[in-house]
């Protein structure tokens, strides 16, 4: 039969070992890449039992198949040793490849421990599974075992800063792997061992093997030492842009550009409003302007917060009072918090003719970024670098491995610098410093820098390690403060005010420009001095020395100005009188480090005050109307003789409109089209025009309107001019009227004589028809009867015109007022079609009033009433009557058509002699 052999090599737990009888069968266990492997040689048979019958042909047989089996025996024995020499070779490859990855981890681990960031894993459930020297020396732990196996969040990240819970599913270096999205953050705070907390900055890299989350790295720095650095500086300048935005003398607003909610205000706003700072705090923009022109002023607001406008002259303010008032407001941005904002500085320019101060509120925010990783051979070669140095420097992994640190270099350090560089790293074996890289798209940067060198046992360097991280932000944020700082002191030496600025002990530290002049005290000889001495005011009536404001906020906190009619008394004896506002300068304990002091020469401004009080004196006594508006032709000053031209008894009452308001609808069109582009135009505009009264009445009036230029020409005013002349319009009027009523009374003369003739025919043939018709002519005798009335209607006007100075109304009589309307109709009917015209009397009197009037004077004024309707409805529309009891004594009669009305320029004419609507 036939022997085989089955399966050399198996497993230390073979499964598929075939179940047989074995005749011959040798094994041996191995060990191999880590495991135990069974190898065995089976020589199988499959013969059935021997037949001792055929024992001849058998044994023949036997020898050849032993023959066969030696030569087998052989072959087989060969085969196992060939595998013995090849399981041999695979448990040396075994072997060395877990020497290699022992050495591996081995400068992995001098790796971390020789790098000052913290760095510690997590698996998946959040456990320590590594930490390095740095992570046991900021927590305070001894021994890495006291970590490994510890869940890291409630370990040293499970509470806030106050102590509070802190979730687990809150927590941030969690989110990195169950994300599997590296987190940075920078508000946060660890737990030491002992029990305190520290202000850190940490970065958290989810970690995969084959596409599965296994983990993440943690590595931490504690900044503890820079938040302190960064707050003192961030204060000191706080308390001191916070004393002179409370000491100027102009009223500043910080409000969000967006939804125009106020943030700070400082005294002098408080006081200029009304409010205290709580409520200004609690209020937009909108609150501080009226509501007449709140639309113009947020418009304006949104030109400054967009950059548009720098300065808005002439704004109109309200106090919580209710007051109005005018203020130059001028703007800058800002940001604070990363929002825009929006700083005012509003000047009232009742009281105040001089430019605004420009104060800035600064404020910077740094950040940080996490630090970047290079490895290098001993020889300078990279060889491996992490993700964060690929974001700070630009290159990718496989662009750097194998090159130089060389390609990093900005060229701006020097000889000197790279020899204490290597001076360092050979001796102590580590440097650190700030240098200057190049990005791989050739811009510079600076970075904060730590070389370590990785030594062997025998202290011979095999690598250096490189952490660094970018701060060209930081510098040029430190930067900025420094030239926003200088710019702050270049503009308080710039401003119009005076500034100085004082110790706690009253001591003068700086003086502007302005200061100097004023006090005759250079800012080098007052340095150091007292404030008496260099700033030396009396009482302007009393001749009294008067203490320095300064001293009662050093003392007592009191930051009251300084009294009324004050005047400094300069180096050489120069007097001006002064205003001044003082302000404490704070320290981050709340505590009065220093005062600054803000004042101004009000001498000139005096004179102009007195000036300008003689001349509204004369103003005010003047017959007519004298008014100051704005380019709008909103009324800003009007003297007393207008307010009393308009029906008011004080001038205030009109400070909330516009000249317009009191230009009659006849004119008004004429005059609004002229009044703006006239004054714009440096012109003079005479005039005429109505002028509508507070009542609703209106005068006649002449005026003179003209622009009021600021010093470069600019037309900023309107003035206006106007002189009641309704004396000489009546005498005008009067005398036309007499003109006219000779005229007529000649021309009635004539027309009469040539009338009356006709219409006496006309009546006697009418009369002498109807006195011949019969009854069943009815109809006809109506017409002829209507005739008869109109003629002799005419023939009393006639009569009525020949005598005229005795007036229509003369000739009374009692009357029904609906009958004689029909009768004015059917008169009407004659002339017009009235036939598509509604006629309609509502008549609401008693039935026993009685009514006493002139029936053919009515009757004359009915029919041409009626006439101008049909006229005007075209023949066809609604003509309605009403006729009511009205005041004592008197009747009301209003007449309604559905016609085109009389246009508003021939209203006022239509109850002169002799003018029509038409």
């Amino acid at each position: 039969r036939e022997a085989t052999p089955a399966n050399l090599l198996f497993d230390s737990q073979p499964a598929n070992l075939a179940d047989v009888h074995s005749l011959l069968q040798e094994q041996r266990m191995v060990g191999f890449n880590g495991r135990q492997w069974l190898l065995a040689f089976d020589r199988t048979s499959k013969a059935s039992a021997m037949d001792y019958a055929s024992a001849g042909s058998a044994a023949a047989g036997g020898f050849a198949l032993s023959g066969m089996l030696f030569w087998l025996m052989l072959s087989i024995t060969n085969t196992r040793n060939f595998a013995l020499r090849i399981a041999d070779k695979l448990t040396e490859a075994g072997r060395r490849r877990e020497e290699a990855l022992q050495e591996s981890e081995e400068k992995t681990r001098l790796l971390l421990d020789s790098t000052a960031e913290a760095i510690y894993g997590i698996d998946m459930n959040g456990d320590c599974t590594f930490c390095n020297n740095a992570c046991l020396d900021i927590l305070g732990y001894r021994n890495p075992d006291e970590l490994l196996g510890k869940n890291m969040h409630w370990q040293i990240h499970g509470k806030h800063a106050d102590g509070t819970f802190f979730p687990v599913e809150e927590c941030r270096i969690f989110q990195a792997f169950h994300k599997s999205e590296p987190m940075h953050v920078d508000d946060e705070v660890l737990w030491r061992a002992d029990g305190t907390c520290f202000p850190a900055e940490y970065w958290s890299y989810p970690q995969t093997r084959d596409g599965v989350g296994v983990g993440a790295v943690v590595s931490f720095l504690d900044i503890t030492e820079l938040r302190k650095a960064q707050q003192a500086r961030l204060d000191d300048s706080e308390n001191r842009y916070h004393a002179i935005f409370q000491g100027s003398p102009d009223g500043i607003i910080i409000a969000n550009a967006e939804n125009k909610m106020m943030l700070f205000a400082n005294s002098a706003a408080c006081q200029m409003f009304g409010y205290s700072e709580e409520q200004l705090i609690t209020m937009t923009v909108a609150n501080l302007h009226p509501e007449d022109t709140l639309q113009d002023a947020l418009a304006t607001f949104e030109r400054q917060a967009h950059g548009e406008m720098p300065l808005a002259q002439n704004m109109q303010c309200v106090r919580q009072n209710g007051e109005y008032f005018y203020a130059d407001i001028s703007a800058s941005q800002i940001i604070i918090n990363g929002r825009k904002h929006i700083t005012g500085f509003f000047r009232d320019m009742t009281e105040r003719k001089q430019a605004e101060d420009k104060l800035h509120l600064i404020a910077s925010v740094f950040t940080h970024t996490s630090e970047g990783i290079m490895i290098t051979s001993a020889d300078g070669t990279i060889i491996d670098v992490n993700d964060a140095f690929s974001r700070i420097a630009g290159y990718r992994r496989d662009e750097v491995r194998g090159q130089n640190p060389r390609i990093l270099s900005s060229g701006r350090q020097g000889k000197e610098f790279y020899a204490a560089f290597w001076r360092s790293l050979i001796e102590e074996g580590q440097w650190c410093g700030e240098n200057w890289n190049r990005h791989k798209n050739g811009e510079v940067y600076l970075v904060k820098q730590t070389i370590s060198a990785v030594r062997d046992a025998q202290g011979k360097t095999q690598n250096y390690v490189a952490l660094f991280s970018d701060t060209t932000a930081l510098r040029r944020a430190v930067d900025d403060l420094a030239r926003r700082e200088s710019e702050m002191r270049a503009t308080l030496y710039s401003i119009a005010d005076a500034v100085i600025s004082l110790d706690i002990n009253g001591c003068v530290l700086l003086m502007n420009p302005v200061a100097e002049q004023l006090t005759g005290w250079s800012e080098s000889e007052a340095h150091g001095k007292p404030i008496e001495e260099v700033f030396c005011i009396i009482d302007e009536e009393t001749r009294a020395k008067i203490d320095s404001p300064a001293a009662s906020i050093l003392h007592n906190g009191d930051r009251r100005g300084m009294a009324l009619h004050s005047l400094l008394i300069a180096r050489d004896g120069t007097e001006r009188s002064i205003g001044d506002s003082v302000a404490p300068i704070f320290d981050q304990n709340n505590t009065i480090t220093g005062v600054v002091l803000v004042f101004r020469d009000l001498t000139k401004e005096r004179e102009s005050a007195n000036i300008i009080l003689q001349q509204l004196a004369i103003i005010e006594t003047y017959v007519g109307l004298v008014a100051l508006t704005d380019m709008d032709g909103k009324l800003i000053y009007i003297n007393a003789g207008g307010a009393k031209m308009l029906g008011v008894n004080r001038a205030d009452e009109l400070k909330t409109n516009i000249i317009t308001d009191f230009i009659a609808p006849i004119n008004f069109g004429h005059t609004a089209d002229k009044l703006i582009p006239d004054a714009v135009n440096d012109k003079e505009w005479n005039g005429e025009s109505m002028l509508k009264r507070i009542d609703g009445t209106s005068i006649p009036v002449s005026h003179t309107i003209f622009p009021i230029c600021d010093a470069d020409g600019i037309p900023r005013h309107i003035g206006i001019i106007v002189m009641d002349i309704s004396l000489q319009k009546k005498l005008q009027e009067k005398l036309l009227l007499s003109e006219r009523l000779a005229v007529i009374g000649r021309l009635v003369a004539d027309v009469s004589h040539e009338l009356n003739n006709p219409l006496a025919i006309v009546i006697g043939r009418t009369e002498l028809i109807l006195s011949h018709i019969d009854e069943q002519s009815a109809s006809f005798k109506a017409k002829l009867e209507t005739i008869l009335k109109s003629a002799q209607r005419c023939k009393t006007i006639l009569s009525n015109l020949l005598t005229y100075s005795k007036t229509i109304g003369k000739t009374e009589g009692p009357l029904n007022l609906p009958d004689l309307i029909r009768e004015a109709v059917e008169a009407v009917n004659y002339q017009y079609d009235m036939s598509a015209i509604e006629v309609v009397v509502n008549c609401s009197l008693p039935e026993d009033i009685g009514i006493i009037g002139n029936k053919d004077a009515l009757l004359s004024v009915f029919i041409n009433i009626i006439r101008n309707a049909a006229r005007a409805m075209a023949k066809k529309g609604a003509l309605t009557f009403f006729v009511a009891k009205g005041g004592e004594g008197h009747l009301s009669i209003e007449i309604h058509d559905t016609g085109i009305g009389i246009s508003k320029e021939k209203l006022p004419q239509i109850f002169k002699p002799f003018s029509s609507g038409w």
